[in-house]
């Protein structure tokens, strides 16, 4: 369906329910920390009295039952959010076929690795698992000496969710699960802005929040008529992706283009660069010639515990009249 301001979309109830506890749950963290049996378990170093607030912590971090080390393995396999079969089956054969992906923010490239693998198993003809991807992820880089990739995956590796010192390439985590073909981008919007990645389908997964995700969105779609195609993989508004104007950008609302200002007069130069840039996307947004529509949305894996609230949304552009 075509989408306009009013659809409710990007605000599911499961999203505005997780977000009232997330932020519940963050008053009583704070609470528990400055609490007098938090300060005496750190005050007498009693062991039992330690790992009782650490349990605690964690339920209220992680989930009931969830320990760190639990959330450290959904990130080997995962990243910060999953992928499930059939979510792999509908992006390759549906989605990126033909096509395949640019991923911008790929992190350890789990996701690139999953699709790559799972394209490299239906060209032949065998069934997806993790125990092959190795195989499966050489072949089809190398596609039969094309050197086509089928995922093209970009990060400025600055905050990777998990370090490449201590996962290096011959951990058994990053040989069974990771990319190993990330590019590092001083720049989320040249990446997409390049001929490779010309008419391939953009893949954003659990992009940072803040104005990264928008930004990438604006410079593939006003790269080239072919980029027509999105999916974007994280919470919806008010979530702890993106930010409020880039679901107001696929809404059609456009939002308020104009970030608040910065007291430093180091950052007064940085803030009007990017307030002008802001104005001409705003411009361009006027202008374009087409808007959004959803195609499909469908449930991800989210990690143990509750606490996230994903989904996958497949968005493409679709073509109107000029705006005068």
């Amino acid at each position: 369906r075509l989408l306009t301001p009013s659809d409710p979309l990007f605000t599911y109830p499961q999203l505005t329910r997780g977000i009232k506890n997330r932020q519940n749950d963050e008053t009583r963290l704070h609470r528990l920390l400055s609490s007098p049996k938090a300060m005496e378990a750190r005050e007498t170093q009693d062991q039992s009295k330690m790992n009782a607030l650490l349990e605690e912590m964690n339920a209220l971090v992680y989930g009931k039952g969830v320990s760190p080390q639990d959330r450290e393995d959904f990130l080997m396999r995962f990243g910060c959010t999953g992928h499930t079969s059939d979510i792999l089956d509908y992006l390759v054969n549906d989605v990126g076929k033909d096509r395949g992906f640019v991923e911008v923010g790929a992190g350890n490239g789990q996701w690139a690795r999953a699709l790559t693998d799972f394209h490299g198993a239906d060209a032949d003809g065998d069934s997806w698992d993790h125990s092959s991807s190795s195989r499966l992820r050489n072949n089809n880089i190398r596609n039969n000496g094309k050197g086509w990739e089928f995922v093209l995956a970009y990060d400025n590796m600055q905050e990777l969710p998990l370090s490449p010192q201590i996962y290096h390439g011959n951990t058994v985590p990053a040989k069974k699960y990771f990319y190993d073909n990330v590019r590092q981008c001083a720049s989320h919007v040249d990446a997409v802005q390049g001929y490779p990645t010309r008419g391939r389908v953009l893949l954003l997964v659990y992009p940072p929040p803040g104005p990264m995700a928008l930004e990438t969105v604006e410079a593939y779609a006003n790269a080239h008529p072919e980029n027509d195609t999105i999916v974007y993989v994280g919470e919806g508004l008010g979530g702890a992706n993106a930010d409020k104007e880039f679901f107001e950008y696929f809404l059609g609302t456009n939002g308020n283009d104009v970030a608040a200002e910065r007291n430093s007069k180091e950052q007064q130069s940085q803030l009007q660069q990017k307030q002008q840039q802001q104005e001409q996307n705003r411009h361009q947004r006027q202008k374009q010639t087409f808007q959004w529509a959803v195609v499909k949305v469908m449930d991800v894996l989210s990690s143990p515990g509750g606490k996230g609230f994903e989904k996958m949304f497949v968005l493409k552009k679709v073509a109107c009249r000029t705006k005068k």
